[in-house]
């Protein structure tokens, strides 16, 4: 399907950073066979742009991703703001580079970070798996539950890049690559919750933090800090204005 672009001015941004999708369509609102299936082929189509090689618009295909059937009408124009953004940037990708040194050992560094609550509800997490300046794997998704404050939303994320940068480890390990392993995580009270044992009462996030502690006190992990203008899962949380954008993009080594 051709979707009139040729034309049309490239965009800066991915979307507007302060409006969020909702999921929910006005009431009024019909929607067609057509209308889905179209929707449905351009969301497809960018997902698996979006996982390969441009991890900068993994936010804008998961929102684009999640109203396609219930409201294809706001997909489609979603998705027609990513390609005048892919438009403009064509010449962007993913740069492998070789090793400086061959035989020294390269830090995992899983970055994990989180939106709190953009549409009132759930958060948006993001996590991206860094191997020598090179993203290896990433993912933005909605939380599963409700955080009623930053620093849950920000342990979800932590929790939710734990199983992930474990398996790229295993991955790495069994082509005899050895690495060392380590969250980052830009939110100070999450990372306290995730070390120490407090006193906080919600116990479906305590679980999380005692999982993640369990991992570090046994020497699989290193838990660090990392300041918000140097958190690379960032872009995979939200939509970012023009030049934070593009920091991302030198973060994530794409351009």
């Amino acid at each position: 399907m051709k979707w009139g672009l040729g034309e049309a001015k490239h965009a800066t941004t991915t979307g507007d950073p302060e409006s969020f999708a909702s999921n929910t369509p006005a009431e009024s609102q019909s929607v067609s066979k057509d209308q889905v299936q179209a929707a449905q082929q351009v969301a497809g189509a960018l997902n698996w742009l979006a996982t390969r090689a441009r991890p900068d618009i993994a936010y804008g295909v998961n929102r684009c991703s999640s109203c396609m059937t219930s409201d294809p009408e706001r997909c489609i124009s979603m998705a027609k703001r990513l390609l005048r953004y892919l438009k403009g940037t064509l010449d962007y990708g993913l740069i492998m580079r070789p090793f400086k040194d061959p035989t020294a050992k390269v830090s995992l560094q899983a970055f994990c970070d989180a939106s709190w609550a953009p549409t009132g509800d759930y958060s948006q997490y993001g996590v991206v798996l860094m191997w020598d300046g090179v993203p290896l794997s990433w993912r933005s998704s909605r939380e599963t539950l409700v955080a009623l404050n930053t620093a849950e939303a920000e342990l979800y994320a932590a929790a939710a890049g734990l199983p992930l940068a474990l398996s790229m480890s295993d991955t790495l390990a069994s082509m005899g690559v050895a690495c060392d392993l380590a969250l980052m995580i830009d939110n100070q009270a999450a990372l306290r919750i995730a070390t120490e044992r407090t006193t906080w009462r919600t116990r479906h996030f305590q679980l999380r933090a005692a999982a993640i502690r369990d991992y570090a006190s046994s020497g699989w992990i290193t838990l660090q800090y990392v300041a918000s203008k140097d958190q690379t899962a960032d872009v995979l949380t939200k939509h970012l204005a023009a030049p934070l954008l593009s920091h991302a993009q030198l973060l994530l080594g794409s351009k």
